[in-house]
């Protein structure tokens, strides 16, 4: 077998390493979880700077005279 490994037990005999346990497969699993949580965060964190600057271009973009009606209130 090619890339076993085996450890000696109280008994000396040779018994093969769990390669995978529960544990392993748990922790992997938080850490996927976590890893997917960090990235919808992240992509949430994108979608509000894209939204937030598409909305100061719009601001900006608009002319003096409705700006000024915005902040007088008529309109």
């Amino acid at each position: 077998m090619i890339g076993t490994a085996s450890v000696a037990s109280e008994a000396g005999r040779r018994r093969l390493l769990m390669c995978y346990t529960r544990k392993d497969r748990e922790l992997e699993r938080e850490a996927r979880r976590v890893t997917e949580a960090r990235l919808m965060e992240e992509g949430a964190h994108h979608r509000q700077e894209e939204h937030d600057r598409r909305r100061r271009t719009k601001e900006e973009e608009k002319p003096l005279t409705e700006k000024v009606k915005e902040v007088v209130g008529v309109g």
